[in-house]
């Protein structure tokens, strides 16, 4: 996704996903500047006798797994003035299929989570996801790469687009489509991208009333071009420039919400050891609205990914960035948001992986006063038993909070805990 259009959320939803994204993004810094410390982490090493082999499919390698977890808390509704201890139980099927090619590559994945809370039944939800993405190796380094997706997602309670209390949890689908191509010339990398993302809100039942929420449905389509340039064998520097249009197809009392944005970045990418790698940017954002109601969100603009590896059986992450998402209310037209994520990765034995974390997230909304602000820690172990048999179990704190003082009640503070048992074939 898109680093100025992720999905709108509280730091709860983003400090799950840091690993992933970081990762995505390292991997990327390394290809540029230098491979060779690629997999001496914590999160990518080896680890014989509790990797999971899946099953030979033709050129491809099939992974089925299945999740059963519970989750306790003592903020269900993350509110302040109704304030409900629960617990509930999660099933998550997956199956994912890898090409093992020596040439192109081709990926497709398939998940979904069915969540029961015995007391709450109103919370019960639904969600699956597909993707597929490819790769033509075209010559040497020309690259040409596509993904797709669709999903449907829940808002979690206490973010900021979660605004119905009383009624179920606000469900939508999100379609994902994208293009790249990538070059090659001696020491220096000509990266083309294409974004496409369509999100559509459906309807509410607040006991007999039907709650439209077609005017939260939201396009964008970006494009972004990179160019980057390798120094010595550890470090590149790089040039990205962005343009992306924002389209609200429902207007709301005449206003036109959608609008156009301009970044231009600079940057270094650095993997010199396994000691430190990553990336930081910098540079200028620039949003303008069709309609003049709402002011333009201009000037300094930055991301920073980095991975520092203290030990071999340390890693420790950093992400932060600025960017435009967005808005969960109807006469709002965007929303500035702005993340900071520490994570850490310790190896205290082979098989057991200890990860505590941080998250902090401001989200300001143009053309209104509104600020939130969401934050929080948590511990987490994961313990691969054996190649198929995972056990993982974390507890965090968080909370929210805003500057409006008639929205009271949704400011909170919310402990959870959760383990769950995974297994891989």
């Amino acid at each position: 996704m898109n680093r100025h259009h992720r999905s709108l959320r509280g730091a709860t939803a983003l400090a799950a996903t840091v690993y992933a994204l970081l990762n995505g993004s390292l991997a990327g810094a390394q290809a540029v500047v230098d491979i060779r410390m690629e997999r001496d982490t914590v999160s990518a090493r080896s680890r014989p006798g509790f990797e999971s082999q899946g099953r030979a499919f033709g050129g491809f390698k099939l992974q089925p797994s299945v999740t059963v977890a519970t989750l306790a808390t003592d903020n269900l509704y993350a509110r302040r003035d109704v304030k409900v201890s629960d617990v509930s139980v999660s099933v998550q099927p997956a199956l994912s299929l890898q090409s093992q090619w020596a040439k192109h590559a081709l990926n497709l994945s398939a998940s979904a989570t069915v969540d029961r809370h015995p007391s709450h039944s109103i919370e019960n939800i639904e969600r699956f996801e597909m993707a597929g993405d490819g790769r033509i190796d075209a010559g040497t380094g020309t690259h040409i790469t596509a993904e797709a997706g669709f999903a449907r997602r829940i808002e979690p309670r206490g973010t900021t687009g979660d605004t119905l209390f009383g009624a179920k949890p606000i469900a939508y689908t999100l379609l994902t489509g994208g293009l790249g191509f990538e070059q090659e010339f001696g020491r220096t990398r000509l990266s083309l991208t294409g974004q496409y993302e369509r999100y559509r809100y459906l309807d509410r039942r607040l006991g007999n009333v039907v709650i439209d929420q077609s005017a939260r449905d939201f396009e964008s389509v970006t494009g972004d071009v990179r160019l980057a340039q390798a120094v010595s064998p550890g470090i590149a520097v790089f040039a990205d420039a962005s343009l992306s249009h924002n389209r609200y197809p429902v207007k709301i009392d005449g206003l036109n919400r959608n609008s156009t944005g301009v970044t231009a970045l600079g940057g270094v990418l650095f993997g010199i050891s396994r000691l430190l790698q990553g990336e930081i940017g910098a540079g200028y954002l620039r949003q303008t609205f069709k309609d003049p109601v709402f002011p333009t969100i201009s000037g300094f603009d930055y991301h920073v990914h980095v991975r520092w590896s203290p030990t071999r059986m340390t890693d420790v992450r950093l992400f932060a960035a600025r960017s435009f998402q967005r808005s969960p209310i109807a006469n709002i037209a965007g929303v500035e948001q702005q993340d900071i994520v520490l994570a850490v990765e310790h190896e205290l034995r082979r098989n057991i992986l200890l990860r505590p974390g941080a998250s902090y997230t401001t989200a300001k909304f143009r053309g209104s006063e509104r600020r939130d602000h969401f934050a929080e820690v948590h511990f987490g172990v994961a313990w691969f038993v054996n190649r198929h048999l995972e056990i993982d179990g974390t507890v965090a704190h968080g909370l929210g909070r805003n500057n409006v003082p008639t929205a009271w009640a949704r400011e909170y503070d919310q402990n959870r805990a959760t383990l769950g048992i995974t297994w891989r074939l």
